[in-house]
């Protein structure tokens, strides 16, 4: 199961996705067959886009792939057509069709699946007739005025038909996937998050800041909602007018009431990395069509997660937790990731050796 949301607030888009991907009995209620937080769900496209999915593996994976590519190799102008909602429609229609054809594929078509784009709309522009140029911009007739760039999302749903629904949003909110069942409650508390994650701006701490912030929230909300099949780490894109960033973070999760540990995830070589040393655990995520979907990765009962909600008070790296655990309090909850030295609040969890094989 899977939550990808953005979050757009003045010239900053946050995007945070998890990383479990799973195969149940065919049910929504029931219990993962397999789970594996190996996929790596965000994908930069150049500098001004990151595109992300949610639903099945090997239809999300192809049009992911073909869409990313598309972006950055298929298309001259390929801002004009990302913010042409029925040209997206017409190519991701056309990619499905063709993954429906292929021998084996047929039943990809009764899945689910969704994608998120977020975007830099570079320098829109609108032509002007004489009437409006005269009279709001004073300006001569058939002016072409230079918007200023903005930031946008795009959310494709492909239905079991094949055919596909595109949206645009710019400023707010935007999720896709089973934990965007808590997306009222975040809508709710849109204007409060966005007016906290405005205010991060110590510099050389915003992106981090803000995509913690913004995964404290929603980390929050999935506990309380009782969404337990969303992988525990997020991955996390900032997309601003300078281009993108993947701010690395430790992050103190909780393993049942009054005890907690810390876990770490940092962008490596073009990868995320998820890690929690006191049990060995150590993960390097997939893009998702290099994962394997044979039956032996697959079989039943195998399970590859880091889920600290697997630990007990006496496991390796449990920790009391200090009791300030909650919205927007960063103290005991997250801590950028600096450098390979272990941060004072990480010790008691992790102790004091360095961070092996640093960024």
């Amino acid at each position: 199961m899977t939550i990808v949301s953005s979050l757009i607030v003045d010239s900053t888009a946050i995007v945070v996705a998890d990383s479990r991907i799973s195969v149940s009995a065919g049910t929504p209620a029931d219990r993962p067959l397999s789970a594996q937080d190996v996929s790596q769900k965000l994908i930069d496209v150049g500098s001004w886009a990151v595109a992300g999915f949610a639903g099945d593996l090997c239809l999300g994976s192809d049009v992911l792939h073909r869409v990313t590519d598309y972006m950055e190799r298929g298309d001259p102008y390929p801002i004009d057509w990302v913010s042409d909602t029925k040209r997206v429609r017409q190519l991701i229609e056309r990619i499905v069709a063709e993954h429906a054809k292929k021998s084996g594929h047929k039943k990809c078509l009764s899945r689910q699946l969704q994608l998120l784009i977020v975007w830099i709309d570079r320098e829109p522009q609108h032509r002007v007739g004489p009437a409006t140029a005269n009279r709001i911009f004073d300006a001569p007739p058939r002016t072409v005025i230079h918007l200023p760039a903005r930031l946008e999302s795009t959310k494709v749903t492909v239905f079991p038909n094949g055919a596909a629904t595109v949206t645009r949003k710019g400023r707010g909110l935007e999720m896709i996937g089973s934990g965007a069942a808590v997306s009222q409650e975040l809508e709710r508390e849109e204007e409060g998050l966005a007016s906290f994650v405005s205010r991060m701006i110590e510099p050389g701490m915003r992106a981090a800041g803000q995509s913690g912030l913004l995964l404290i929230f929603i980390d929050a909300l999935m506990n309380k909602h009782r969404i337990l099949d969303v992988g525990s780490l997020f991955q996390v894109s900032v997309l601003t007018m300078g281009g993108l960033e993947h701010p690395s973070y430790w992050y103190f999760a909780p393993v049942e009431e009054g005890w907690g540990t810390w876990l770490l995830m940092r962008y490596r070589n073009d990868i995320w990395v998820q890690e929690h040393r006191p049990t060995g655990q150590r993960i390097e995520l997939q893009v998702p069509w290099d994962i394997p979907l044979t039956p032996l990765e697959w079989s039943s009962g195998k399970f590859r997660m880091i889920d600290p909600r697997s630990l007990k008070p006496n496991s390796p790296g449990v920790v009391q937790d200090a009791g300030s655990r909650g919205y927007f309090v960063f103290q005991t909850v997250f801590e950028p990731y600096l450098s390979p030295e272990i941060p004072e609040p990480v010790q008691p969890s992790w102790g004091i050796e360095p961070v092996s094989d640093p960024i």
